[in-house]
Order: structure tokens, then sequence, then C-alpha cells
């Protein structure tokens, strides 16, 4: 995806977690602006579609993408996530924002 947008500061956002898997999503914040044939050449099963966040609720933690196995071991410490932001910057920093219901 960032190959396809390289100018779109773009957001992975994990949801619905059971024993064995969970959903996730790439894109923004932003009224969509995804060229989905473009994508489905690379991601065949690709599909567009939105995700209601809670508005409160959220933690923020930041650190180094290269770091990134350490911040989840902090982040983790107090259990599952319902919704978890993921941000990577090109100066190799990250942004985790996560919701506990």
């Amino acid at each position: 995806m960032t190959d396809n947008y390289p100018k779109i500061a773009l957001k992975g956002v994990g949801y619905n977690w059971s024993k064995n898997s969970f959903d996730y999503i790439i894109g923004d914040f932003v009224a969509p602006r995804f060229n989905m044939n473009k994508i489905r050449e690379v991601f065949p099963d690709a599909d567009f579609f939105e995700v209601v966040l809670p508005d409160k609720g959220w933690k923020v933690y930041t650190g180094k993408r290269n770091e990134l196995s350490k911040l989840y071991d902090e982040i983790y410490k107090d259990g599952t996530l319902d919704y978890e932001i993921e941000e990577f910057f090109p100066n190799g920093d990250c942004k985790v924002s996560i919701c506990r219901l």
C-alpha cells in the first residue's frame, strides 16, 4: 500500500480479535481516495469498507519501528485489545494507539 500511495500517511487498524485471528485494514482517516482496481492488482482479495472507531478510551504508545516488539510487550502486559491503530513514519518512528473497552 505504501508503494501505491507514498504520500498518504497510512494507518493500519486491527480489531475483532479472537483466539486464532483478527481483522486488519490499511487506509487513512480521510474520505476515500483509493483506487480499488489498482490495489487489487497487488492484493486480489482487497475490499473497501469503513470501520467506526470509539471516540474515547485510547492510549498512545510511541517508539521506533525497529523496536516494535518491545513496544508490543509493553502494550500487551495489560491484556488484550479491542482496537489498535499503527502508524509508521519515514524517520523510523512509530505510533500505536490502542483501545480497550
